[in-house]
């Protein structure tokens, strides 16, 4: 299972980017994604921006993007 650091969170959006640590490769997710408290992930990552998760890989119409997404 990959892992990463969140790599942004658009200020008032449900959504973000993983970066994965083995290739540097950004990864989409949404909030639906998160299994967490989406409010406490924001602030941390406005906080801190070092929040490290791991992450499944899944396909989607517009290519690979990050599921089941969780902090490590």
């Amino acid at each position: 299972m990959p892992t990463g650091f969140v790599a942004r969170i658009p200020i008032g959006k449900n959504f973000g980017f993983i970066k994965k640590e083995e290739d540097r490769k950004d990864f989409f997710f949404h909030q639906s994604d998160y299994q967490g408290n989406w409010d406490t992930l924001v602030y941390d990552f406005q906080a801190r921006s070092d929040v490290k998760v791991q992450f499944d890989i899944v396909d989607s119409a517009k290519g690979p993007r990050a599921g089941n997404v969780r902090r490590i």
